[in-house]
């Protein structure tokens, strides 16, 4: 699979913050599922997108922003069959574990793995997508449950109590005589024989397992996941739900779902439409473990942060002669001069008073030369040195030759005193009292961020105001930056740039340098040049701001899944060496003081409340209602001419557009209940059509996946689409894009799925349909 570079990087979706890291796991999961299904192709196994992944797939398009592992599930007949061929097929360094194949792994279900240990070795980094971590995914068996309720209850509590059993085995009681005794019945309720010489928790499970697959697929009507079968008495569907697949998008490719999948989701689920951050049956992140082991081995782990005390230090920014120092060094001593020169003419000693002089205008040809190499050849204030200059000249030529006496000692104090006033005041204004705030983006999608401040500053008469787009750079695994990207021809045009190649930090020393990259060495998958990281540049700045690029959900309680990306986006360089850190709010000022209070220890927490702050200027990573109508005429006007007849009124206002959806779930669910549905919807749709466009949006593989399941009910759909279309009142699509829908339309109604819930996060209104319910 390919995936644009931006696609590694940090991000947030839905107010979660996903690490680069965690996108390079999601990307090498895929890969191995992308071989499980080479391998399932070949054999004719079925599998299905189950759980987390099913969820993310339907409601997300993708991973669940706070999910970190992929699942799909399988019936036991297809289950079987994969695990029999799928070690012999797999790719080299792959691998199946299950219950029979590895000693120490306790779960019902088999984990594909791309390898058992760290990998740095390239051809293993090339086609995982630079993730060293040994990456899998979890596949599931779903079991078929008997039509007679007494032998499934029969069978379900005898497997309950070896599931039971096998949890308890230990090393110090699996050769206990009760123990022992137990055994036995597990051997009689099994049918299976136990050998004492093998791990004895092992065949436990094994044992449990053969209960798990006591009954077959004939005349089955049910099918369950097992273990949350027996504890919690969920996860039970009817088996129509996987008679067939539907292809759905997922990330930059697509998953097979169950065709009944909203069915399925409401079994495990309930709501599934509402978000929730809590879930998951491991600890977040699920690498955490293996991220510690290599910290641990490696003396430089340059992704992750250690605080140092001396971070928190800026001597060199206390020592550091700026542009502007030397400029006020250079008027004072040129004040002590003149004032010497005036001493010498009236002495008589011209010779002196002519090397003084001399001196004079060779520093003040050096603190041109600064000036230009700090601001810029032209520099304004330059061409008042250049005055100077030449006026000091006409009196060193005047004194050596003879022109004036000690007599004139006066007339020269005079004559220097005001070519020093005129400097003097041009520098004060243009230098000495000049501020400069410099606002440094990376990428063009995170400038708003900073732009209210930008537009605050630009108001203000005192700054000058520049933007320095900096370049970044892809990082590997091994931290080795590669391709490096640069957006500040991205940013909006009313933005006046600044060439990072032709503006020194170090010789400007600007007053305020506003940053929004926190992680200096400290990001998986991207790095800034060393010289724009904070530790670099708050040496060169009177005051380093850090402004967090995006706007995050508020984070919760402590040890929530949103606490622990805080190691990700909180403690880290950037938050340490700023001298300010402006957050979105004060729930999120608590956490960041909490957690570098945790970072860097109890006697520090002064510190980040003096540094961290309330953002006072107004940032939102939401386009503003302004620029979505603007967003939103210009997708209708490149509309083709059909649709935008049927969406613009003859007075050129839009008419409401409304977007509907009918997924394959209810009509494979409701068959001719929800073919009734749509008939009697669009015809409610076409009595208002004057007043509401309707785009009526169907999965481009419905059609076809409808054939599979039920051909008549296939053919009754297809009619209804070629009615609609051919009665020319609403608009039918079935591009696999539908994006730009969502931004042009004023509401939704029809199925559940990813097109209800990206309306409901762009706050449009939404009605999910009732199939029972006809109007």
């Amino acid at each position: 699979m390919e995936y644009p570079h931006k696609y590694f990087e940090d991000e947030v979706r839905e107010g979660f913050y996903i690490t680069g890291e965690l996108k390079r796991i999601w990307a090498a999961q895929l890969e191995v599922l992308s071989e499980v299904d080479k391998v399932c192709k070949r054999h004719n196994i079925k599998w299905f997108a189950d759980c987390g992944t099913l969820l993310g797939t339907i409601r997300h398009k993708g991973y669940i922003p706070w999910d970190d592992d992929l699942d799909i599930c399988m019936l036991r007949d297809d289950y079987i069959k994969f695990n029999e061929v799928a070690n012999k097929e797999l790719p080299e360094g792959y691998s199946c574990i299950n219950l029979k194949d590895k000693e120490t792994f306790y779960e019902y279900l088999t984990r594909v793995v791309n390898g058992r240990k760290f990998d740095f070795g390239e051809e293993f980094l090339e086609k995982h997508y630079d993730c060293h971590y040994p990456t899998g995914i979890d596949v599931f068996p779903l079991d078929y449950v008997s039509t007679d309720p007494v032998a499934e209850q029969e069978r379900k509590d005898a497997a309950f109590d070896v599931y039971v059993l096998s949890d308890s085995v230990t090393p110090e009681n699996e050769d206990d005589p009760e123990f022992d005794e137990l055994v036995r019945s597990v051997e009689a309720a099994c049918g299976v024989t136990i050998d004492s010489s093998l791990p004895m928790k092992q065949q436990m499970y094994i044992a449990a397992e053969s209960l798990f697959t006591l009954f077959g697929s004939k005349d089955a009507k049910e099918v369950v996941l097992m273990p949350y079968w027996l504890k919690d008495n969920n996860h039970k569907y009817p088996i129509e739900c996987f008679r067939d697949t539907i292809m759905m998008p997922f990330e930059y490719t697509e998953l097979p779902v169950p065709v009944e999948y909203d069915r399925v989701l409401k079994i495990e689920y309930g709501d599934y439409m509402r978000p929730s951050e809590a879930g998951g049956v491991h600890d977040y992140p699920f690498f955490e473990g293996l991220e510690n082991i290599l910290i641990n081995r490696v003396d430089k782990y340059y992704f992750r942060y250690k605080f140092k005390p001396e971070d928190l230090k800026n001597d060199e920014r206390k020592t550091a002669l700026t542009t502007k120092k030397q400029v006020v060094n250079y008027i004072d001593m040129t004040k002590e001069a003149h004032d010497a020169i005036a001493v010498m003419v009236a002495q008589g000693k011209m010779d002196v008073a002519c090397d003084l002089l001399a001196a004079c205008q060779e520093s003040t040809i050096n603190i041109g030369n600064l000036l230009e190499s700090a601001f810029g050849e032209g520099f304004s204030a330059v061409a008042i040195l250049e005055e100077y200059c030449e006026s000091v000249y006409q009196l060193y030529t005047a004194l050596s030759q003879g022109e004036f006496g000690a007599e004139d000692a006066a007339g020269v104090s005079s004559f220097l005193d005001d070519i020093y006033a005129r400097m003097k005041s041009i520098l004060t204004d243009k230098v000495i009292d000049r501020k400069e705030i410099v606002f440094i983006p990376y990428r063009a999608d995170y400038w708003r961020s900073m732009e209210s401040m930008w537009e605050a500053y630009k108001k203000k008469e005192e700054y000058d105001v520049y933007v320095v787009p900096v370049p970044y750079y892809k990082k590997t695994s091994r931290s080795e930056l590669t391709d490096m990207y640069y957006e500040g021809d991205k940013l909006p045009d009313y933005v006046e740039v600044t060439d990072y190649k032709n503006f020194s930090f170090e010789k400007r020393h600007p007053d305020i340098i506003v940053t929004q990259n926190p992680y200096d060495e400290c990001n998986y998958v991207m790095s800034l040049g060393l010289e724009h990281y904070s530790r670099t540049l708050k040496k060169y700045t009177e005051q380093l701001i850090y402004i967090p690029p995006f706007i995050m959900n508020e984070v919760k309680d402590e040890g929530s899944k949103s606490w622990k990306t805080m190691d990700y986006f909180c403690a880290v360089p950037g938050v340490v060496h700023a001298d300010k850190v402006m957050v979105q709010s004060e729930q999120m000022r608590a956490a960041y003081i909490k957690r570098l209070t945790e970072m860097a220890g109890e006697d520090t927490e002064d510190v980040w409340n003096e540094k961290i702050c309330v953002n006072q200027y107004p940032v939102t990573d939401e386009m503003t209602d302004e620029d979505k109508k603007k967003e939103r005429k210009e997708i209708i006007n490149g509309l083709p001419d059909e649709w935008k007849r049927l969406i613009i009124r003859q007075d050129g206002d839009f008419k409401k557009i409304l977007l509907y959806n009918i997924g394959v779930a209810s009509l494979a669910q409701y068959g001719e209940k929800t073919l009734f549905k749509i008939e009697n919807t669009l015809n409610k749709f076409k009595e208002v059509k004057d007043d509401i466009a309707v785009i009526w949006y169907c999965n481009p593989h419905l059609l076809r996946t409808m054939k599979k399941v039920d051909l008549r009910l296939r053919d009754r759909l297809s009619k209804l689409v070629e009615q609609y279309k051919s009665e020319g009142w609403g608009i039918y699509t079935d591009m696999p894009d539908y994006g730009d829908l969502i931004k042009i339309c004023d509401a939704y109604y029809g199925d559940a799925g990813n097109i209800p819930y990206t309306c409901r996060l762009d706050k449009k209104p939404v009605m999910l349909q009732n199939v029972e319910v006809v109007v």
